[in-house]
């Protein structure tokens, strides 16, 4: 059998097509910058949702009852009146936490592969579902918390439980649902939703202790064992930690070796 000639072999090299790029990632993940992308979106997710809280911090202000304290006439709310408002009130700021925290990372998670239209859907989702859980959460823990203020306001002082179960209830619920979203936004395979909704959940959870111990520590008249604190700084505090932590872990795990194995094996 005859070698092909010098000229004959550079002909069929050139005629041969080179070969075809790997495809994408379907998740799109680069593990440097999507962290801190989704850390950014928690962040302003969190000061947003704080914005919001303090506008309907009074959104159902209690009625004032006629009382003589000392022989001095003031108008106060009654226990029960201001508990009602505070359940009012600090459900709302909370459904707006879950939602905003859903709807930005949502939408970072389609960015992150260069589809806004993935992202946008993503943030929809995230947006109800942020609002449904932060709001459930909210009716079934404050209500809880107020119960347990009703019935033994000084026992309830000196509880360190029950403060933390309410705000880590709540906002690891904000988080599950931020981290959710963020897995539909990045796309890929079924697993990778649940890997970051479990890792918004854990972030946020995080944020609830973080803020306990330095609510506890260095604001200690400010209330930030109540489901909403006495001050501006706290709750805005309270929102950042929370929802920063929340980008942050979730997008560590969708970033863990189980992740990459399946992006490899969509680019095999």
């Amino acid at each position: 059998m005859s070698l092909p000639l010098p000229a004959e072999r550079d002909e069929s090299m050139a005629s041969t097509p080179p070969p075809l790029p790997l495809p994408p990632d379907d998740g799109a993940r680069a593990p440097a910058w999507l962290t801190g992308a989704t850390t950014g979106a928690g962040l302003l997710a969190g000061a947003a949702a704080w914005s919001v809280g303090e506008a309907v911090l009074a959104a159902f202000p209690p009625p004032l009852t006629r009382t003589v304290v000392m022989g001095m006439e003031i108008f106060r709310p009654t226990f029960q009146d201001q508990s009602a408002a505070d359940y009012r009130n600090g459900t709302m700021a909370f459904a707006a936490l879950g939602g905003l925290l859903g709807l930005a990372m949502g939408i970072a998670g389609g960015l992150a592969r260069r589809s806004v239209r993935a992202g946008l859907r993503a943030g929809a989702i995230g947006l109800v579902l942020g609002a449904a859980l932060g709001a459930a959460a909210s009716l079934a823990l404050i209500a809880a918390y107020l119960r347990a203020a009703d019935r033994s306001p000084e026992e309830l002082s000196r509880d360190l439980f029950l403060p933390l179960a309410v705000h880590g209830g709540i906002w690891a619920a904000c988080g599950l649902a931020g981290g959710a979203a963020l897995g539909m936004g990045l796309g890929g395979p079924r697993g990778r939703v649940l890997q970051a909704a479990v890792g918004g959940l854990i972030g946020a959870a995080a944020g609830a202790v973080l803020y306990e111990l330095i609510g506890a520590s260095a604001f200690p008249a400010d209330r930030t064992a109540s489901p909403v604190s006495a001050t501006r700084a706290t709750r805005l505090m309270a929102r950042l930690l929370v929802a920063g932590l929340a980008g942050l872990v979730a997008a560590l795990v969708v970033n863990l070796p189980t992740a990459r194995e399946d992006a490899a094996a969509d680019r095999g």
